[in-house]
Order: C-alpha cells, then structure tokens, then sequence
C-alpha cells in the first residue's frame, strides 16, 4: 500500500461477503474482515450502482487489495451498517486497483 494512502486509513471498518439469501429470502454474509479506512460523512448526490440518482450520506476509502461489493455488509466505526449505493475501484497508473470508495445511503 502506497505510504500516502496508508497515512489516510486511520479507521477501521468491517465487511461481512454477501453469500445468498436463505430459505426465508433473508440475506446471509459469511466471516468478517476488518479493514483500515477512511470514513468521511458529506451529502452530495450520485449516480448509485441501479443507475438511479441518489444522495449519498458519506464515503469510505479502503486500499486496494479489500474486497467490497454493494450487497455486502459493512460496519461502520460508530457500529452502523448503511446500505451501499455503489462501489469504486480507482485504478493506479500502472493499471491495478489503488483505492476502493464506497458510497454510503
């Protein structure tokens, strides 16, 4: 991880992987990971992951290397869970992934 990068994630977030739904159409996750992040709370509107415009509550910055989708369950610092409106990888010069950005309902 890049030392600039490394610098900002001074938080720590939980992802648990979205795996299915059960038999009731409840959503099941399986094991946790816990990532350095950055979480920042600021509105602003965004074209989410369905291709509606949406506000966005916030965002969080993890480093290249998480794994982070829209139906997977994310906890934030504070204990909250928001749904997720889209997720970026940002690409580094050399063409690999640099950042992950998650924006949050």
């Amino acid at each position: 991880m890049e030392a600039a990068l490394k610098n900002l994630l001074r938080q720590k977030v939980t992802v648990r992987p979205y795996v299915g739904v059960d038999r009731y159409n409840k959503p099941t996750y399986g094991t946790a990971v816990t990532y350095d992040a950055r979480v920042t709370f600021r509105q602003r509107l965004i074209r989410a992951a369905d291709g509606q415009e949406k506000m966005s509550s916030g965002e969080v910055w993890l480093d290249g290397s998480a794994t982070l989708g829209t139906l997977d369950e994310l906890t934030l610092p504070d204990g909250k869970v928001p749904l997720l409106l889209r997720v970026d990888r940002l690409a580094d010069e050399a063409g690999g992934t640099h950042h992950v950005k998650a924006y949050l309902a």
